[in-house]
């Protein structure tokens, strides 16, 4: 799973964490969430590397981010993890 995957999870799981009815299902989604989301920005560190230095990288996988980042709608389905 590549970092703009992760960012899709944690989207999705966030989304169903504030819409679940039982507390249980509520809290393991959020966790999942939250897992997803400090792993996409991991990848994301890991992939842009350090700018302040003037040197910035381009991201190998530029347009997932791109179309994860997309989602971010409030009136956006997260369909691709469907």
């Amino acid at each position: 799973m590549n970092g703009p995957e992760h960012y899709l999870h944690a989207q999705k799981y966030a989304t169903e964490s504030a819409t679940d009815k039982e507390p249980e299902w509520m809290t393991a989604h959020a966790a999942l969430a939250q897992v997803h989301a400090t792993l996409a920005l991991t990848a994301a560190i890991a992939e842009f590397g350090d700018t302040k230095s003037g040197v910035g990288r381009v991201a190998s996988d530029w347009t997932g981010w791109r179309n994860a980042g997309a989602v971010l709608s409030p009136t956006a389905n997260p369909s691709p993890l469907e």
